[in-house]
């Protein structure tokens, strides 16, 4: 278990909300029916509002967990805001 935390600002769950409706990344009925911080793992999102060369292209969250279910684990996020975020990353061990 890898565990990735901050004691950063948090992650907003209403911007990331309003950004994945803008971005018809998701319905209202699916932020409902599930965690609103999961959305930050779908491909196209970002709630940059500037693209530069490291940010803002919707590219990142998407890309890691693919890799890691790509190797037999799972990614989990939790953040509360003017707190901190911590990624949660759970690999298999191999042999």
């Amino acid at each position: 278990e890898i565990l990735i935390k901050d004691d950063g600002q948090g992650i907003d769950p209403e911007k990331v909300r309003k950004k994945a409706l803008e971005k018809n990344l998701v319905t209202e009925k699916e932020l409902k029916d599930s965690q609103i911080l999961e959305v930050i793992f779908l491909p196209g999102l970002s709630t940059k509002e500037e693209v530069t060369e490291v940010s803002g292209r919707g590219v990142g969250m998407d890309a890691v967990k693919s890799e890691v279910e790509e190797l037999g684990g799972k990614i989990t996020v939790s953040s509360t805001v003017d707190e901190g975020t911590a990624f949660t990353i759970e690999l298999p061990l191999f042999n």
